[in-house]
């Protein structure tokens, strides 16, 4: 009886939020043709643009790729400037760093966890934080060269022209029908999907069947590149001095994953994939900001249960690592899993984005 009341209760409300929905999608529409037909004004950069992005919430692994991508970069010797907004900071100044040099450090309230995370794939790049990208890309041009700019949760974003549009699609949270948050985990048109210049397909190792018939409906509606990435796990590495572990030693040992994600049951199921026991599972809103007493709390309540090791995203981590400003206060099993992206077929996106680069991006010249 319970069980029917609250189906019911469920329906009604989504009968109350559709009219809402639709009235969204009509806004979002509407912008959208704003820009195509030039009332609102796309700026241009001085630098080529790669957008990465989606029309989902969060959790589609946009900043990750965003990392790869900046890797990509550094190796044929380009210097990018990566734009992001800091969602959830405390600050509202526009922060330039410049990984080239020395820099005084930032907090995770004055950049974000996001931000922070970026930093540590940076190597002689630049990050530009703030809600307006525009104004921290005009800045950045003014006080530094950077050869091109990576505009890191970008789609929405086009007030900015960007020559390379990347979005990407969490299948394990696609949906058929084209209602937006909360009918579903859409924030924008799935028509908004003709603006990429390609799709990136992640999380489907246990949605075989909805990535394959996903991938068919995409391919057939647009003619654009697609690609398939799935998370792989490329190290364990202690949080408290930063060696690697081993996965043997961590295999068969009472271990905690501790998460502040939009989707952290991707994460769970990466671990239990790579053979490890989750004796607790600790979810926690997505962008969480912990606290040394929290941190604490949650450690001395998870070794009554025989937690030996703590697992944690890299997003999470940094936010931990700040907790602790004397690392050797840390306890041993705090680990971050270290991820990176599985191309299928292995090299496909990378070839794609330096051909894309040659074609699109004038005056950018990389090491060979």
């Amino acid at each position: 009886m319970i069980k029917k009341s609250l189906t019911s209760f469920r329906n009604a409300v989504k009968w109350i939020l559709l009219p809402l929905s639709i009235l969204h999608m009509a806004v979002l529409w509407t912008r959208h043709k704003f820009y195509d037909f030039g009332l609102f004004r796309v700026h241009r950069l001085s630098r080529p643009v790669i957008s990465v992005g989606n029309i989902q919430m969060g959790g589609t692994g946009k900043t990750h790729l965003t990392a790869e991508l900046v890797q990509l970069l550094q190796k044929k010797g380009l210097r990018p400037a990566v734009l992001t907004r800091g969602y959830r900071r405390k600050s509202r100044e526009v922060v330039v760093l410049d990984t080239a040099g020395s820099y005084e450090p930032r907090s995770i309230r004055d950049i974000g966890d996001e931000p922070a995370l970026l930093l540590n794939y940076l190597q002689g790049g630049l990050l530009g934080v703030g809600a307006d990208r525009l104004r921290v890309a005009r800045e950045i041009e003014n006080g530094y060269a950077p050869d091109l700019f990576v505009l890191d949760d970008g789609f929405q974003h086009r007030r900015i022209h960007r020559q390379i549009n990347i979005c990407m699609i969490d299948v394990s949270r696609w949906h058929d029908h084209p209602f937006l948050f909360p009918l579903g985990y859409l924030r924008d048109l799935k028509s908004a999907l003709t603006y990429a210049d390609a799709l990136v397909l992640t999380k489907y190792s246990d949605n075989l069947s909805q990535v394959r018939r996903l991938e068919k409906q995409l391919r057939k509606r647009y003619p654009v590149p697609l690609f398939k990435a799935n998370y792989q796990i490329r190290a364990f590495q202690r949080l408290k001095d930063g060696n690697v572990l081993e996965r043997q030693s961590l295999a068969g040992q009472p271990c905690a994953a501790l998460c502040g994600i939009a989707n952290p049951g991707q994460f769970y199921g990466l671990l239990t994939r790579a053979g490890l026991s989750l004796a607790v599972r600790r979810n926690f809103p997505d962008h969480h900001p912990f606290s040394r007493a929290e941190l604490e709390r949650i450690f001395a309540e998870d070794r009554q249960q025989g937690v030996r090791f703590w697992l944690m995203t890299e997003k999470d981590a940094v936010k931990v690592t700040e907790c602790y400003p004397a690392p050797h206060k840390m306890p041993e099993g705090v680990v971050v899993v270290k991820v990176s992206f599985r191309f299928e077929p292995s090299k496909a996106f990378a070839d794609w984005v330096w051909e894309r680069i040659e074609k699109t991006c004038k005056n950018v010249h990389f090491d060979t």
